[in-house]
């Protein structure tokens, strides 16, 4: 979608429309009916009043959601009412009616059952499950119903999710490493990102989103604005150290550049800096961590997300309590932040070590 004055371009199944922003609202609800396959020619029977009504539907249930969520969680809801529609003969939609409220724990257990028969990943059938928890959560909420027949309760309320462990995907430095790492890192703005990213267990999304406005000075303490999955807002507070880098690489990036540092700016910019108004991207990122941590730990893969994995684990070794880290890292549920505990954390407290009986 591009604006361009008080016009709106969009696309529209490869298709350039213009119209103003009054019809803004209504193209984004067919956009959602179109992510679905829910269009004229496949649904020729549906009356345009109930049709109205689905698309406004599902509009309000996706705006509500963060870009990537949105972007998951349509995929997961088409994927699980195609598989209904075919293997339960449960129509999304046949006529005037909508056949939400037909879905049971069944035919919930019975998709989460195909998902790991397809050797699917166990996180990604968490996120197709919180789909359907999530939409399913919604309707109840806007007491949502069908020929006056409401959704009373949860499909997914019974449905057993898989297990997900985090270390069987993200490897994570030591805290040696980690002071290594810091003490070879000689660009300014590759200190700056890489201390930031290890000291605060930032998201990739969230480095790489901050703007100088988003730093703030408050009783002393250095933080930073983010805004995190879900578009939740949080502040992380900054260890004076990786503060004192991060205005070193201003002063740095001042100086070399000529830059304002004006609050509309990107902290970090692209690695050639040919365009100052441009964020580091993604790929940039994940080039500034590979780099750098493949010289401390040659024998790991650390990613960006190893940044994250490893703050948890270190903050954990110094004693922090763990719930002062979910809400540090932003996390919603204390079990996400479990996952992050190595098994062989976990073995090492082990009853069975301590045993003195030999």
């Amino acid at each position: 979608m591009h604006v361009i004055g008080r016009r709106l371009t969009l696309s529209l199944k490869g298709r350039k429309v213009h119209e103003t922003e009054d019809n803004f609202l209504e193209i984004e609800k067919r956009n959602q009916l179109e992510l679905f396959n829910y269009d004229d020619e496949n649904l020729p029977s549906l009356q345009e009043k109930y049709r109205s009504e689905y698309a406004h539907l599902l509009y309000e249930f996706f705006e509500n959601l963060g870009r990537n969520t949105k972007r998951s969680y349509q995929k997961g809801l088409k994927d699980f009412f195609d598989f209904t529609g075919q293997h339960f003969n449960l129509p999304r939609i046949q006529g005037p009616e909508i056949f939400f409220q037909d879905i049971q724990g069944i035919h919930v257990t019975s998709y989460r059952k195909q998902l790991e028969g397809l050797s699917v990943a166990p996180k990604t059938i968490c996120n197709r499950l919180s789909a359907i928890t999530s939409f399913y959560t919604f309707l109840m909420e806007k007491d949502f119903s069908i020929n006056n027949e409401k959704i009373i309760s949860n499909p997914t309320a019974h449905v057993r999710f898989p297990k997900s462990r985090v270390e069987k995907q993200t490897q994570r430095l030591t805290k040696d490493e980690v002071r290594e790492l810091f003490q070879i890192t000689e660009n300014p703005m590759h200190k700056a990102l890489l201390m930031l990213l290890f000291t605060t267990g930032l998201r990739r999304s969230e480095v790489i989103s901050i703007k100088m406005k988003h730093i703030h000075k408050s009783e002393g303490i250095n933080y930073i604005d983010v805004l995190a999955k879900g578009n939740k807002e949080h502040q992380v507070a900054l260890h004076p150290t990786t503060y004192h880098y991060i205005e070193q690489y201003l002063e740095w990036r001042k100086e070399e550049y000529q830059d304002d540092n004006s609050p509309d700016k990107w902290l970090f910019r692209p690695c050639n800096w040919r365009d100052k108004d441009k964020k580091l991207t993604p790929d940039g990122l994940r080039y500034i961590v590979e780099r750098y941590t493949k010289k401390v730990a040659p024998s790991k893969n650390i990613s960006p997300h190893g940044g994250r994995k490893t703050f948890i684990s270190v903050a954990l070794e110094n004693g922090s309590d763990i719930y002062d880290i979910k809400e540090s890292v932003g996390h919603s549920s204390i079990k996400t932040t479990e996952e992050y505990i190595e098994v062989s954390d976990q073995l090492k407290k082990s009853p069975s070590l301590k045993m003195d009986v030999f």
